[in-house]
């Protein structure tokens, strides 16, 4: 028998019966089984198309069951070197290892299971956001790719319910649009891999749809993108452990002391955060990360440059304000100085206390990348000051310029009375 075997493999693999050309073509909701059986009580198996209706009778069959293939779908033929038409049928336990990679290379696994409806009813888009407590933690998702129809999906393993792709509201066979910003509908699935494998550290942000909502789409030639108004912006989820399965989170307390200076993603804006406003757990939340915070219910991204009280944190925002105005009177070519009668005699003090104006970078004015900042110069008999704001619209720049503070302390040193700034 075992020699009999051995020559029925081999006859298999050789190069006249090797595929050639596939001949029964995957139908979108197929899915390849293969069924191991006997054939007159010799091993044998079948690779089998099933489609959607019969996947759960498949899955479902007894050993001891006698059956005919057919009755659960269509078994695949391809023709062979010879010019022959064959089916993927054959005699022992496995088929040969070419023949498996064969239906690797030209079938796709199932993107569709029986809960999932492909009747288009209205749009389901969903930006879904997860920050990891540990950059090596898991998901909980297969990156799946459909060779055919070409578009990455996602498939859940594993105690799939408790993982934070399914916690952030990834459904299970979710088609992929974009990731941290990028479409990557036009990625091959190495290309898609490796953008996870990047900055494991960073959150990470999908925007996915359901089959029926991706099949709507494309099919009127429609473009998916998170500018939508149907998508749906989920509140971001955290993990509060360093498992891959995490229970869902209530809310957790933190003391008023715990605060964070945060560095807004885009801007130089700098703005103190407690601790429960920002999205990842307080034990795992550390200096530099990267992260989603709350601010006013919209969720925006910012790196956080120190931990510690309220006081520490605004102190530390008002000296990165005065160092980002530092240099900008070198872009302005027309500056006139003049002074003005006695008001206040820099000889008798020296020592000069910059303030931020408060009322101008408040939480729900961070959207423009503008800064305005009021310097005082203390005098008991004087509530005079300088004031130069700063952004696009006023100096024409990308990012802020930085000399102003320099400046100031050179004329205020210089001055013997007033001083009077205006510019052209």
């Amino acid at each position: 028998m075992a020699k009999l075997y051995q020559k029925l493999q081999n006859s298999l693999t050789s190069y006249e019966n090797r595929p050639k050309t596939i001949l029964t073509e995957q139908i979108f909701g197929e899915s390849v089984y293969i069924f191991r059986g006997q054939h007159k009580e010799i091993p044998a198996w079948y690779y089998v198309l099933v489609p959607l209706s019969k996947v759960a009778d498949a899955e479902a069959l007894k050993s001891d069951k006698s059956i005919n293939v057919t009755d659960f779908g269509r078994v695949i033929e391809y023709l062979n070197n010879r010019g022959n038409i064959k089916q993927m049928f054959g005699l022992g336990i496995d088929p040969p290892k070419m023949f498996q990679t064969w239906i690797i290379e030209h079938y796709d696994s199932a993107s569709i299971d029986e809960n999932i409806s492909l009747i288009y009813e209205k749009d389901d888009i969903r930006l879904c956001t997860m920050q990891r407590a540990i950059p090596q933690q898991k998901l909980g998702i297969f990156l799946r790719y459909h060779r055919k129809e070409r578009f990455h999906y996602i498939e859940f393993y594993g105690d799939w319910k408790s993982s934070l792709a399914y916690r952030a509201g990834i459904k299970n066979f979710d088609r992929i649009i974009a990731l941290n910003d990028v479409n990557i509908e036009k990625d091959t699935p190495n290309q898609l891999d490796r953008r996870f494998k990047t900055d494991r550290h960073l959150p990470v942000q999908m925007l996915v749809c359901s089959p029926a909502t991706y099949f709507h789409y494309r099919s009127n030639e429609k473009l998916l993108h998170s500018d939508l108004p149907t998508v749906q912006h989920l509140k971001p989820i955290y993990a509060t452990s360093t498992s891959n399965s995490n229970t869902d989170t209530h809310g957790i307390s933190v003391g008023n002391e715990s605060f964070c200076a945060v560095q807004w993603e885009n801007s130089n804006i700098i703005s103190t955060v407690p601790q429960s406003a920002i999205f990842k757990s307080p034990e795992f939340t550390n200096v530099n990360d990267v992260c989603f915070i709350e601010i006013n219910g919209q969720y925006r991204k910012g790196q956080i440059i120190f931990k510690g009280s309220r006081s520490d944190c605004e102190k530390l925002k008002t000296h990165s304000v005065s160092s980002v105005i530092s240099n900008v009177f070198n872009t302005l070519s027309n500056l006139f100085i003049r002074k003005i009668p006695n008001v206040l005699d820099s000889t008798t003090n020296s020592n000069l206390d910059f303030a931020y104006d408060k009322s101008i970078p408040s939480l729900d004015k961070l959207k423009t990348d503008t800064i305005q900042v009021q310097i005082a110069i203390p005098d008991a008999n004087n509530d005079t000051q300088c004031v130069r704001s700063v952004g696009p619209w006023s100096a024409t720049m990308k990012s802020v310029e930085s000399s102003i503070h320099t400046t100031y302390i050179q004329m205020i040193n210089a001055a013997k009375h007033f001083i009077n700034i205006e510019i052209d």
